[in-house]
């Protein structure tokens, strides 16, 4: 539905429109005005010596419309010397007004051009007869000729005087009066090229009055148009503030994440100081073990001695059952293996007492272990409430860490348990050799559990780092984006404030422009397909 701001503006372009059609009318019209007739050039005695002082076969120009765009301001109709071109042609362009009759025209110029007392001297009669001869010759020029000879006057027959005249007075008159002829020659086509250029101005200004009123509505849309951009520039800006608060605020969450990750990696320092303090326990035990076993070996070579003796002692209790002499001796052959048997079982009982003593060792360092595991646990689980808001990867993480610190636990028990299982190989002396072969198998499988379960912490910390990197990489690419939009944003409103008034300004209705009605996620998108080759220009 239209409203009356819109029938007024188009009522004002449909005036303006009629104005333009009325004055292209006028100016074609102009344009194909036939040429002025002599008749038209000189109507007065004055006009009647110019006329016949010009040559009479130049032909007139035409006048045609005028385009403002290639007229020029520095030429103003005030300007008087024009340099004419020599065969141009003058044309009159003043209104038509009654021709005055030509004694009351010719005398009074007469008198004024012949100062001279030489012409003051004829009577009535004569000048009665030179006005006739005057009036005779402007019928005769009034009357269109086709020959410039025929157009030309033969001056006026003498007239006779009762006084003769001053030759020389006369002379000198004929003198100032051609020198007054050509003077006024001179400024009548000075006076007529100056109502032309008047004229053009007028038609220039008419012309440009109009395309000012065709180009006001033009003016107030752009206007509007500004207003719009400014406001649309001003809640740009809105958003980019938002946006610095954003990077602001992810900048501090990054620095306190940063801060805590540095906090895990000290955390993860002294872990990893526990698993190496752990591992040195671990090859005391194992040192330990290998000198258990050297000691059960010791003891089965020492039984399986003994076991050949004894069965060399039956073979000569059976042969020499009669034989006192050779039972005392082997008696005491036997009391000297049987001492010699105390003493190892002395120096066995020795060993098992320093093997109790590190068992005990053993337990406590299990003991402190077992604290500072639970120390670390209740720190691994801040560390999981910690990092939990930081990365669920981190988190899974934490939760199979526990999960190992449980089977470390549990180790440890185990390794309580084969401790126990020592200290029954200690006083078993034939046990102990297959038992002590199973707990050093253990204990080299127990090792390699523990530099896997440290390899894998290695792993997890060179994934947080990767995370922490890839966390970094991400801020730098909002750095970038954010810098892209921000750049795009800046040329697009340079490029809305740097239009400069066009010296041909089109008065054509505004075709709206591709780069007007994108939005800050298709500027990204043609920035990054630039970036990435799919694009040959951002516009």
């Amino acid at each position: 539905m239209e409203t009356s701001s819109d029938r007024r503006a188009k009522a004002l372009d449909a005036d303006n429109q009629a104005k333009w059609d009325e004055l292209e009318r006028l100016v074609s019209a102009k344009s194909e005005r036939p040429e002025a007739e002599p008749s038209a050039i000189a109507t007065t005695p004055q006009d009647d010596l110019s006329y016949r002082s010009e040559t009479a076969s130049t032909p007139s120009p035409k006048f045609g419309g005028h385009d403002l765009r290639e007229t020029d301001t520095s030429v103003f109709a005030s300007d008087l010397k024009v340099d004419m071109p020599a065969d141009s042609t003058y044309l009159d362009v003043t209104p038509d007004v009654s021709i005055p009759e030509p004694t009351q025209y010719a005398r009074p110029s007469f008198e004024a051009m012949m100062p001279s007392e030489a012409f003051k001297a004829p009577t009535t009669e004569a000048r009665t007869a030179s006005v006739e001869n005057i009036q005779a010759r402007a019928e005769s020029i009034s009357e269109p000729s086709t020959d410039a000879s025929e157009s030309f006057t033969p001056p006026p027959p003498p007239v006779r005087r009762p006084e003769r005249a001053d030759i020389g007075a006369m002379r000198l008159d004929v003198a100032r009066i051609s020198a007054d002829i050509q003077s006024g020659e001179e400024l009548y086509r000075r006076a007529q090229q100056r109502i032309e250029n008047l004229t053009s101005f007028v038609e220039r200004a008419e012309v440009d009055f109009s395309m000012l009123n065709r180009l006001e509505p033009e003016n107030r849309r752009l206007k509007a148009r500004n207003r719009t951009l400014e406001r649309e520039i001003d809640a740009n800006a809105q958003k980019i503030e938002v946006l610095r608060a954003d990077l602001k605020d992810q900048e501090n969450r990054l620095a306190e994440k940063s801060r805590v990750y540095e906090t895990a990696a000290g955390r993860l320092a002294v872990v990893q100081k526990s698993l190496q303090e752990y591992e040195r326990a671990l090859k005391t035990s194992r040192e330990s073990s290998d000198r258990n076993s050297l000691n059960a070996e010791r003891l089965q070579t020492s039984l399986d001695v003994e076991r050949r003796e004894n069965e060399v002692l039956r073979d000569r209790l059976s042969t020499v059952v009669g034989e006192m002499d050779s039972k005392q001796t082997a008696y005491i052959e036997a009391k000297k293996i049987a001492d010699s048997l105390a003493q190892d079982c002395a120096d066995f009982r020795h060993q098992s007492e320093t093997a109790e003593k590190d068992a005990d060792a053993l337990r406590k360092a299990l003991a402190t272990a077992q604290t500072q595991n639970n120390a670390m646990k209740a720190e691994m689980m801040g560390m999981h409430e910690d990092i939990r808001a930081f990365k669920t990867q981190s988190e899974f993480t934490i939760i199979s860490r526990e999960d190992e610190m449980t089977a470390l636990q549990q180790q440890v028990d185990q390794l309580s348990k084969q401790l126990q299982i020592k200290d029954e190989i200690v006083r078993n002396a034939a046990r102990d050799v297959q038992e002590l072969r199973k707990i050093r198998t253990a204990q080299d499988l127990e090792r390699e559990r523990l530099e896997a379960h440290i390899q894998t912490q290695a792993y997890q910390l060179e994934q947080a780092s990767s995370d922490l990197l890839q966390t970094k990489q991400d801020v730098t690419d909002f750095d970038r984006r954010y810098r892209d939009v921000a750049t795009a944003l800046s040329v697009s409103q340079a490029r809305r404030m740097s239009n400069e008034p066009a010296a041909q300004p089109d008065i054509q209705p505004h075709v709206p422009d591709e780069f007007d009605d994108l939005s800050t996620e298709d500027i990204e998108d043609r920035i990054m397909d630039f970036r990435l080759g799919l694009r040959n220009e951002i516009t």
